[in-house]
């Protein structure tokens, strides 16, 4: 009996570590893959509304679609910023939809992937007349905040100040009345969603998603 006690704790020893490393490995591992598609597929529809070829530096094509919907106004910021801390507003879901998560048909993303490590950033979102949320994760994937417009407060839309870890400075004098969230990491990822309540109101809901921003503010 003795002879098989050692070996057992050993494998429960040895499943126990797997499960912690898995635990914390994880959802570090899902949050990179998914912050590498937005920012890559941001930056090759970038290069394509540029003109130039997103082939030769390694990014995915972007396709005619693509290239519409970026102006050349956003394809600036995001090529400036190689994807990060700006707002990415994504085409309708489809069935072949796969930069966000499980993405709803109903539901209508603006994906802004932060780096904090410059200072914080301020996040805007006009109110809808369907239905607005802002929702903030972590590296780990952790969901650390979330909003809508459906209160008083939302009337106007929804406005985020967010800060580094362990950020006590005063707000900037740009960030007057938004609400201030300070990051558990110093990326991750804020989503912008809008509710799709009929096919009629796609173009309206586009147009406000379009004004979603994500900027770095002083």
């Amino acid at each position: 009996m003795r002879s098989l006690l050692r070996p057992l704790l050993a494998l429960l020893a040895i499943a126990a570590a797997t499960w912690l490393v898995a635990l914390h490995a994880l959802p570090l591992f899902v949050m990179r893959v998914a912050t590498s598609r937005i920012r890559s597929g941001a930056v090759a529809e970038a290069r394509a509304a540029a003109g130039t070829d997103a082939a030769a530096s390694g990014s995915p094509a972007a396709g005619p679609a693509n290239h519409r919907r970026m102006d050349p106004e956003l394809a600036a910021r995001v090529l400036e910023r190689d994807g990060w801390n700006v707002a990415i507003p994504a085409p309708p879901t489809t069935s072949d939809s796969r930069t966000i998560v499980r993405p709803s048909p109903d539901l209508l993303y603006a994906a802004c992937v932060y780096d904090l490590s410059a200072g914080p950033l301020l996040v805007r979102a006009p109110h809808a007349p369907t239905y607005l949320s802002l929702s903030a994760f972590a590296e780990n994937t952790d969901n650390y905040f979330a909003a809508n417009d459906r209160g008083p407060d939302g009337t106007e839309g929804l406005s985020l100040l967010l800060v580094p870890p362990g950020d006590s400075s005063p707000a900037p004098a740009g960030a007057a009345g938004a609400t201030r969230v300070e990051s558990p990491s110093l990326r991750g990822i804020v989503l912008a969603r809008f509710r799709v309540d009929h096919p009629d109101r796609l173009p309206e809901l586009v147009a406000l998603q379009r004004r979603v921003t994500c900027d770095p503010v002083r």
